[in-house]
C-alpha cells in the first residue's frame, strides 16, 4: 500500500496520495534530522578551518549547505550538474589563496592564536561561561572607569605619600584622625601645608594648616610651613589643637601637661631620668635622692610632697623640680641625635567632625588640586 520500496524519498514525502500520509511524515523526520546532522558537520569542519580567509570558508559553508538541502529537503534533487560552476569557483578561490601565501597566513595566524593562549567555545555550555565572564569583565571596566573618574588626575606624589583610614570614623573631632605615610622614595622634603582633603560623599574638607617645628618652652612659637620627609608619619586631626597649634614632635613632648589629651596619646620616650647627670646633694641624702630619680618614670613630672622633700632632702628636691619638665627637656637635649621624631600632629581645627562614620571616599589634594591618594570604606 506504500508504493513501491525503490520510489525515491522526496516523492513519497511529496505524495498527494492519502494513504501514503503516515509515511510521508516518518520520512520527513528522517530527512529534517539527517540535515540537521549535516549542519552539525559543517559546523565543526568550519571550526577547523579558522585559519582561512574569510571567503574560502564562506564559500565551502555555502556550498556544503546547498548540497545538504538540495539532497534531505528540496521537493526534487537538482541534477549534480548544477553545482558544476560552485565547484569551479571554490577551486579558483583557493587557487588564489594558496598562491597569494595563504598557507604562510594560516600558519601564522594559528601560531597567533595558540600563543594567545585562547581557545574559541566549542559547545553551547562552552558558550555561556564565554559570556558570563565578559559580562563580569565589562561590569569591572566600567567600575573602574568610574572610580577613575572620582580619583581625578593624579599627582607626582601619587604612591609616594599614602593615606590612612586611621580614626576617621570616631564621633568626636577630638578623636577623629586621619594618617598620612611619607614613602622612603618621596623627595626629601615635600610641602604639605596647603594640600586639600575632601570628603565625595559629604562634600566635606579641609587644608592642611602650617605648623611650629621647634616647639620652644615659654616663648610665641612662629608657625611655618610643613614640610615632610621620607619615612615621616603625619596625623591629621579634625579637632581643635590642645596647645593651639600643629607641631614636630620631639622627645620631650611627653612632659606637656596635655601630653594625654592628644589623640592618638603621645609618646613617653623622654630621656631617662636616671640616665641624668646626678645632683651634688648633702651626703646624709644621697642614696635617697638617687633611689627617688633612678624610679621616675620617663615624661613624669614629680608632686614633691612635704614628705619626699624630708626623704631626699631640699637639694635633691630642687634638682627634681628644676630638671624633670618639658622646658628643661627641651633645653638640654634638643640637639642631641633623633631628638626631633619623624611624627607631626596636624590640626584642622573644626568644631564637628568632617567624615562619615560608615562609607567615605576622601582625596587627599595636591597644591595642583591632583590626587595624591585616596581612601575608601
Amino acid at each position: 500500500m506504500f508504493g513501491p520500496s525503490n520510489t525515491p524519498l522526496h516523492v513519497i514525502t511529496h505524495s498527494k496520495n492519502p494513504e501514503t500520509a503516515p509515511l510521508q511524515a516518518h520520512v520527513y523526520k528522517i530527512r529534517y534530522s539527517v540535515f540537521y546532522i549535516h549542519e552539525l558537520v559543517v559546523d565543526v569542519c568550519l571550526t577547523r578551518l579558522y585559519g582561512l580567509p574569510f571567503l574560502v570558508r564562506a564559500s565551502v559553508y555555502l556550498f556544503w549547505r546547498l548540497i545538504g538541502y538540495n539532497t534531505y529537503m528540496a521537493d526534487k534533487p537538482a541534477p549534480s550538474s548544477s553545482f558544476a560552476p560552485f565547484f569551479i569557483l571554490i577551486v579558483v578561490i583557493i587557487a588564489m589563496w594558496a598562491f597569494g601565501g595563504g598557507a604562510n597566513l594560516s600558519t601564522t595566524q594559528n601560531v597567533s592564536n595558540n600563543d594567545s593562549g585562547y581557545k574559541p567555545p566549542t559547545n553551547v555550555k562552552e558558550i555561556e561561561s564565554e559570556v558570563v565572564r565578559i559580562n563580569e569583565e565589562t561590569k569591572e571596566i566600567r567600575s573602574n572607569i568610574e572610580r577613575n573618574k572620582l580619583i581625578g588626575p593624579l599627582s607626582s606624589l601619587y604612591e609616594k605619600i599614602n593615606l590612612d583610614g586611621g580614626y576617621a570614623n570616631a564621633t568626636t573631632p577630638r578623636d577623629e584622625y586621619l594618617q598620612m605615610f611619607v614613602s622612603y622614595d618621596a623627595p626629601n622634603s615635600t610641602q604639605i601645608s596647603g594640600f586639600d582633603i575632601v570628603s565625595l560623599a559629604t562634600g566635606r574638607g579641609a587644608t592642611i594648616p602650617y605648623g611650629v617645628y621647634r616647639l620652644i618652652p615659654s616663648k610665641n612659637n612662629v608657625q611655618e610651613l610643613i614640610n615632610v620627609a621620607p619615612g615621616d608619619t603625619v596625623y591629621i586631626n579634625t579637632g581643635v589643637s590642645p596647645i593651639g597649634f600643629s607641631f614636630r614632635v620631639n622627645k620631650c613632648m611627653g612632659y606637656l601637661p596635655q601630653a594625654e589629651n592628644f589623640t592618638p596619646h603621645l609618646s613617653t620616650d623622654c630621656p631617662a631620668p636616671r640616665n641624668e647627670p646626678h645632683p651634688q646633694v648633702e651626703p646624709q641624702y644621697r642614696t635617697a635622692c638617687l633611689d627617688y630619680i633612678d624610679n621616675l618614670s620617663s615624661c613624669y613630672v614629680p608632686t614633691l610632697t612635704q614628705q619626699i622633700i624630708e626623704d631626699i632632702g631640699p637639694t635633691c628636691a630642687k634638682y627634681v623640680a628644676n630638671l624633670f619638665n618639658y622646658t628643661s627637656c627641651f633645653i638640654n637635649h634638643q640637639h642631641d641625635p633623633g631628638f626631633y621624631k619623624n611624627e607631626w600632629r596636624v590640626f584642622l581645627n573644626r568644631p564637628n567632625e568632617l567624615w562619615d562614620a560608615t562609607h567615605e571616599f576622601i582625596k587627599l589634594l595636591d597644591l595642583n588640586k591632583k590626587t595624591i591618594d585616596y581612601i575608601e570604606y
